[in-house]
């Protein structure tokens, strides 16, 4: 996936407003059984969906998404259900008024069954209120066989570094200066440098640039 900057030309800082999605049933799955641990076995739930827990931990997040400055001028959300969710119910339309973009270079590195999403065609009836514009693949989760959506390959860590630059790209080259990120742990984690969110957190990335991660 190509990330176009002819349009706009970003020079210094920008502000981005980070967030992990509400617990899901795969974090409460993956509490008890460890990824990789002795005898792991992926419990096949697909795009998980949040738990009440997630739902509460959304919705609590509100106050302090409406709260956020600089005003997000821009949502963009992993095409993945839970995130989009979590972002309905901390940016609320009503409470922070902005286009909203879902894009797939804000998605989860593909481990387990919870990674793979919605094909194109019905994240759009789903999610709506959404642009789906940079979803340009009907399959756009990563896979070595597109005949057979559901097959789960891990994705290698190269690949999933390359795509946290292109997002890192994007995110910079865009014409607003600051912009709100619903997403997931690993991404942030690489955005940040390290930091871990916890289900539902929001930090401030004030000096975000395309150079690199910035520590929170």
């Amino acid at each position: 996936m190509q990330v176009s900057t002819s349009d706009v030309a970003s020079t210094g800082t920008k502000t981005l407003h980070l967030m992990r999605h509400g617990q899901t049933a795969m974090n409460v799955y993956l509490s008890y059984n460890p990824y990789g641990s002795p005898g792991f076995e992926d419990p096949l739930i697909f795009d998980t969906s949040l738990t009440d827990v997630g739902v509460e931990q959304a919705r609590k997040a509100k106050g302090k998404a409406k709260g956020l400055r600089p005003t997000p001028e821009l949502l963009v959300v992993s095409p993945l259900s839970r995130a989009l969710h979590t972002a309905d119910l901390a940016f609320p339309s009503s409470s922070v008024d902005c286009p909203r973009i879902m894009h797939p270079l804000a998605r989860e590195r593909l481990y387990l069954s919870s990674d793979v999403g919605l094909p194109r065609t019905e994240l759009s009836k789903a999610w709506p209120h959404y642009s789906t514009e940079h979803v340009d693949e009907e399959i756009w989760w990563y896979t070595l066989d597109k005949q057979d959506p559901q097959s789960v390959t891990l994705e290698p860590e190269d690949v999933f570094l390359e795509r946290i630059e292109e997002l890192r790209q994007f995110l910079f080259h865009r014409p607003e200066q600051s912009i709100a990120v619903v997403s997931h742990s690993g991404v942030l984690e690489a955005l940040t440098g390290g930091y871990l969110f916890g289900n539902g957190e929001i930090k401030t990335l004030p000096d975000f640039e395309v150079s690199g991660p910035a520590a929170l």
